[in-house]
């Protein structure tokens, strides 16, 4: 039997492959009725939910802890 570090991995990995499946396949379905804009927001916004949530499960008010917030918005700034 495999170590559970192992396995977690595993498992993590192939959920990863799921989702990015089916978000493509979703994206690939709404590509000639939505802009491209819309789409990329939708996905986006996808991905930043659940990466909120994984951060909120795992690590509660700490995952949210930004120690530069003036470097961040400024990264944030030069990527809009």
């Amino acid at each position: 039997m495999a170590p559970p570090t192992v396995r977690s991995a595993l498992v993590l990995a192939i959920c990863g492959f799921v989702s990015l499946s089916c978000g493509d396949a979703v994206v690939k379905s709404m590509a000639g009725a939505w802009p491209g804009t819309a789409v990329a927001a939708l996905r986006y916004s996808f991905g930043a939910a659940g990466l909120t949530l994984v951060a909120a499960l795992a690590q509660r008010r700490a995952g949210f802890a930004v120690p530069r917030p003036k470097l961040q918005l400024g990264r944030g700034a030069a990527a809009s």
